[in-house]
């Protein structure tokens, strides 16, 4: 989401005033370069295919979709578990260390747009402490290149910070504006 979100903003700069990013994937992490990266996106999308055509995606995932609105939870039922959901997911994931040595080469200009970055504090599946450091510093770096940016760590947060620290999220987004 970041990276792309970041895109977006630079090709409409003025449809934009400021951008949160919430725990992005971002660039400046070395270890999304990783040949070890790439075999754990491969093992996890084989597992999200396999658990989709099991019918089990929703299951695994129920904490996340329980704790959103029932209109989003219902689509997130609907359409997110799905097989077609899991082979969009595969062609994104095709070339992403690609896709993100792209934006080291040439980085979206954010002309002067204030930025918050948003970082989880805790770890989760998939995140686990190193990976988790590592994350961070790379949030903290971008932050610094916007000159009005601005770091957060929500310590109870995991990857999902969404659902385990909407409030403290809402409060990142209501800041930002405020001071437009």
């Amino acid at each position: 989401g970041g990276p792309l979100v970041r895109l977006a903003a630079a090709a409409r700069p003025a449809r934009v005033a400021g951008l949160v990013l919430v725990d992005p994937s971002d660039e400046a992490c070395d270890l999304l370069f990783q040949p070890s990266m790439r075999r754990a996106e491969r093992v996890g999308q084989l597992a999200t295919v396999l658990m989709a055509r099991l019918g089990l995606l929703g299951r695994a995932y129920r904490s996340l979709t329980a704790a959103l609105p029932p209109d989003a939870a219902a689509d997130m039922r609907a359409e997110g578990y799905t097989v077609a959901m899991t082979r969009t997911r595969g062609r994104e994931l095709e070339d992403a260390a690609g896709d993100l040595r792209a934006l080291l080469e040439n980085p979206p200009g954010l002309a002067g747009l204030p930025v918050t970055v948003v970082s989880a504090g805790r770890t989760s599946v998939g995140m686990p402490e190193s990976v988790r450091e590592r994350a961070t510093v790379s949030h903290a770096f971008r932050a610094r290149q916007s000159p009005h940016g601005r770091h957060v760590v929500l310590p109870e947060a995991d990857h999902m910070v969404l659902t385990t620290s909407a409030a403290e999220l809402a409060e990142e987004v209501r800041r930002l504006v405020v001071s437009l």
